[in-house]
């Protein structure tokens, strides 16, 4: 039996996947920082990204398209492309440095999508959507605060975090901006391109140099070609999935992260959750649960 996905069903798997991805990026960053410069392991990730994606999505690209397409189209890419690699990814790779594992994923998490979806994309504000945003906040609160008596009392690489956060929220509800003149995997290959190149430029800019050779071996070379598989599921399921699914359910599903995060930090790094951390996640999840509901209720 043939079991029909709408595409905002396909949207909100996309977006859970998306959510898993994110949750393990610190990996291959926490390795590489080890051996390469700041912005050099960046764009060494995303490179194998846009040549698989290249190769996995070849029949669905047609480079003819970049040739006419419209002036704002172009515009409204190349500004995703900037916002996402210049002021999300490489603050956020930099907290990954300077702060906890958890931390980063946690404070990735706080619905600034839904909220610039609400100011920007003029989505529908309810008090039902309005309840479930702010349970999703408490559950991160309760999962990122440790002192309650100094609430606002950031380290450098939560500050980065935060920041990342909300410029990688910019670049996704931009997405809505954008026609149906390319295809998610045309946006998804050109970004990941238009990525390494822009991100080698500043790095030589900001003279970082080439990378060793020396630097490169067996596993740093796995570590590089398994993060570049992270990069293309990420962003494809990003395009396609900011697409089909309204921003604030959108910022909900992918705050799974932080759950997913928790898991992570047991499994691998033998972290033992907290039950104030347990029950952040379980917010977490209600909230995705619940404004899913409200939104079907249109």
């Amino acid at each position: 039996m043939t079991i029909y996905m709408t595409n905002r069903t396909k949207g909100i798997i996309a977006l859970f996947l998306l959510s898993v991805i994110w949750a393990s990026f610190g990996l291959p960053i926490r390795y590489l920082s080890n051996h390469f410069a700041l912005i050099q392991q960046i764009y060494l990730r995303i490179l194998p990204a846009a040549v698989f994606g290249t190769i996995i999505f070849y029949k669905d690209l047609n480079i003819k398209k970049f040739f006419t397409m419209p002036k704002k189209q172009w515009l409204v890419l190349i500004f995703r492309c900037v916002v996402l690699y210049g002021f999300a990814v490489i603050p956020y790779t930099m907290a990954y440095t300077l702060t906890t594992y958890s931390d980063v994923s946690f404070l990735g998490s706080i619905p600034t999508t839904a909220v610039l979806g609400f100011i920007l994309l003029r989505e529908r504000i309810t008090k039902q959507k309005l309840l479930w945003v702010l349970v999703s906040v408490a559950g991160i609160l309760l999962i990122t605060i440790k002192n309650y008596h100094q609430l606002f009392s950031w380290s450098r690489g939560d500050e980065l975090a935060l920041f990342a956060d909300l410029f990688f929220s910019l670049s996704y509800i931009g997405r809505k901006w954008q026609s149906s003149y390319l295809n998610n995997k045309e946006i998804s290959v050109f970004m990941l391109y238009f990525g390494t190149v822009f991100l080698f430029l500043v790095s030589l800019t900001l003279k970082e140099g080439i990378p060793s050779v020396n630097s490169f071996n067996i596993i740093t070379s796995l570590v590089i070609l398994g993060a570049g598989i992270l990069n293309v599921g990420s962003l494809f399921f990003v395009n396609y999935g900011f697409e089909y699914v309204e921003a604030a359910l959108a910022s909900n599903i992918v705050s799974l992260e932080s759950f997913f995060a928790v898991i992570y930090g047991f499994v691998l790094f033998k972290e033992i959750p907290t039950f104030q951390s347990l029950i952040g996640g379980l917010l977490i999840i209600g909230s995705v649960v619940f404004l899913n509901k409200e939104e079907e209720k249109k």
